[in-house]
């Protein structure tokens, strides 16, 4: 059967994988030895892109009216090769698989009066034929009736996201049964309101991210008089609100008792912007009282239970802020386990040593210190002076990995002019140090111990410092443990 498909489909199937050895030797396994025929077709197609429709605007199709169907490739050739994917011969592979509009443009079609979903309506009636998908991400695409009652039919679905989605004109979007998913991203669909609450089996889910913007967010996380269903067992807990997080937003965190790992995304607040935590008349509890990891703005951080916390990690704040804070939870003995730690600060600090004795088993830190028109002015050069003199005897004891991103408005004059110098200072003080990473606008450094005991060391000018900062996430991410 596979050999009647058009060359161009094995071809464009192949052309996912690099290098060139790669591509030609599963081609080789698959065509050739019977053998290893199985073993390459599995990994040929475990991901499967398809394509229903055009979108003529940049408002991600959610009106029918800006659906089309494709010019290049044909609606008939992409027909051709969903049949293809479908088949019993590889629909089994497939495990994870992405539905997306083909592209965003404002040109007139050649098929005015053809039915713009003919194309996802044919996914929809074949999806069950995936009988091994694990993971599905529908980006921009319409819904249907007959795609929520296959996707309750898929055995080993686990993982869902929908985002931008709307439901076919006519459709109710009535789940017949809960979608029984481990994991659950629903975000930028306000139009679908609550939706999301009955689609999903809240005894499965385990990892849930929700995007919830105005005017659809007031109504979940604002509005108290509303009752809420409990998430028992969701471990890991994503929340984009999309605005300054405010009273409503804490409060509904009660629902989620089981949560470990927290993330809580707004825009950006400028400092002196009214908050709307302020004044809020909480109740006299903690939530989260499992919580080992928080990444989110730090005017929530004193309603969470911190006792078994590890990991934390703070939106832009003003480092006065930052101090009282993190002073607060010494002071109730809530903070003795924390191993990673990344703030960024609105401002300047001369000295990292009250984080040493705030947190003095932090393994990871990572601070980065930023100016800005409306909160910071470039620092006294003394300032940097007294931060870099002071910094061997200021880390807390077992630090292993740090990262300073000092950054300034001019060119500093007053960074240290001897990072190895630095660096010989600190690992003499602090000996369990493994990675030492640097960065002041102009110059960085980056030093690591690699697991043979060899070190890497690599630093530069302004060429270098441009091209590692982004590297920082990766070799700074959230996760504290170092081995």
């Amino acid at each position: 059967m596979l050999y009647g498909f058009a060359t161009e489909l094995w071809e464009e199937i192949i052309s996912y994988f690099t290098p060139e050895e790669d591509r030609q030797a599963l081609l080789c396994l698959n065509l050739v030895d019977h053998r290893f025929h199985h073993i390459a077709r599995r990994r040929i197609f475990a991901d499967f892109k398809f394509c229903p429709y055009s979108v003529r605007s940049n408002e991600y199709g959610m009106h029918a009216e800006e659906l089309a169907l494709p010019v290049i490739p044909t609606p008939e050739w992409l027909r051709q090769r969903l049949e293809l994917w479908a088949s019993d011969d590889i629909a089994p592979f497939v495990d994870y698989c992405v539905v997306e509009p083909l592209e965003f443009e404002k040109i007139e079609r050649p098929y005015p009066d053809e039915d713009p979903y003919v194309l996802m309506k044919l996914f929809y009636e074949l999806l069950p034929r995936f009988i091994n998908l694990k993971s599905l991400f529908i980006f921009a695409v319409h819904l249907t009736d007959n795609a929520l009652t296959n996707l309750a039919r898929m055995p080993k679905l686990h993982t869902l996201i929908l985002n931008r989605i709307a439901a076919v004109e006519g459709e109710t979007l009535n789940v017949p049964s809960k979608l029984k998913l481990r994991a659950f991203e629903f975000a930028n669909c306000g139009t679908l309101g609550e939706w999301w609450l009955d689609a999903a089996c809240l005894d499965t889910l385990e990892e849930l991210e929700v995007g919830l913007y105005l005017p659809y967010c007031p109504r979940f996380l604002g509005d108290s008089m509303l009752d809420y269903p409990i998430f028992p067992n969701v471990r890991t807990l994503s929340i984009d609100i999309g605005q300054p997080v405010f009273e409503g937003a804490v409060m509904r965190l009660a629902n989620f008792p089981g949560t470990k790992d927290l993330t809580l995304t707004r825009a950006e607040d400028i400092p002196g912007r009214v908050s709307y935590l302020a004044d809020a008349q909480l109740p006299q509890e903690y939530y989260c009282p499992l919580l080992e990891r928080y990444t989110g703005p730090l005017s929530v951080l004193p309603f969470l239970r911190t006792s078994l916390l590890e990991n934390l990690t703070i939106d832009p704040c003003n480092p006065a802020d930052f101090f009282s804070k993190m002073r607060s939870l010494q002071m109730t003995a809530r903070a003795t386990t924390m191993k990673y730690l990344k703030v960024s600060l609105l401002g300047y600090i001369s000295s990292l040593h009250d984080l040493g004795e705030i947190f003095p088993d932090l393994a990871i830190l990572r601070v980065s210190m930023l100016y800005g028109l409306w909160y910071s002015l470039n620092p006294d050069p003394q300032m940097a002076v007294s931060f870099f003199a002071s910094l061997p005897s200021s880390l807390p004891p077992n630090i292993a990995k740090l990262a300073i991103d000092w950054e300034f408005k001019e060119p500093p004059e007053s960074a240290p002019a001897d990072f190895e110098q630095l660096k010989n200072a600190i690992v003499a003080q602090r000996p369990s140090l493994k990675t030492l990473w640097i960065h002041c606008g102009q110059c960085a450094y980056a030093w690591g111990v690699m697991p043979d005991g060899t070190e890497s060391v690599m630093s530069g000018g302004p060429d270098f410092a441009t091209r590692i900062l982004p590297k920082f996430d990766t070799v700074f991410y959230g996760w504290w443990r170092t081995e």
